[in-house]
């Protein structure tokens, strides 16, 4: 799966949108001001900026990272509060939006080997005027020092989750209403 947005461009824009964010740049530059603020620092590595779904990354210790993929963008790993792999999503269709967790008993990356997704629970519709495209998602490491922490954003989230909500043809109708609100495409 890829992104029509690269991986930097992802953290200004969530940044942008006011959620706090983990370290990021280049590795040269964030491996070695991780690493000297905890020698066991890990990095999520972008070997493809433009890939979703847990492809096109690699976890690895900062120090390694530094001297095998230094000019690679990267972003600190947050390893949240949980033993297993938890996240929280934002899912936006439209003007509506859910929130989900996912979940993985073996794998870093919530989306990957043992994992479920569970519907929290429906919020007020609305629209993002900083994020002008129909259907996105923005996902979250929950920490105990930072609150909610977004790590990804993708413009083509799935929607497995609100198929027993919404039929296809209520997923495009919210589309096409999203795409009249902020001028794109046919009216």
């Amino acid at each position: 799966m890829s992104n029509t947005i690269k991986r930097s461009d992802v953290y200004r824009m969530m940044a942008q949108m006011g959620y706090a964010t983990p370290e990021h740049g280049q590795v040269s530059t964030i491996a070695p001001k991780i690493s000297s603020e905890n020698e066991e620092a890990m990095l999520v590595v972008y070997t493809d900026e433009y890939a979703r779904g847990g492809e096109g990354m690699e976890l690895m210790p900062a120090r390694e990272a530094l001297a095998t993929y230094p000019d690679n963008y990267s972003s600190a790993y947050i390893p949240g509060d949980q033993m297993t792999s938890k996240a929280m999503r934002l899912l936006q269709v439209g003007p509506r939006r859910w929130l989900l967790q996912y979940e993985s008993k073996n794998d870093w990356k919530v989306n990957a080997g043992d994992s479920k997704v569970t519907l929290i629970m429906e919020q007020e519709p609305q629209y993002v005027e900083a994020v002008p495209y129909p259907c996105w998602a923005v996902d979250f490491i929950q920490t105990s020092a930072r609150g909610l922490v977004a790590v990804d954003f993708t413009l083509e989230p799935s929607l497995q989750p609100i198929e027993d909500i919404l039929t296809k043809e209520e997923i495009a109708a919210l589309i096409t209403m999203a795409n009249r609100n902020f001028g794109l495409g046919r009216n």
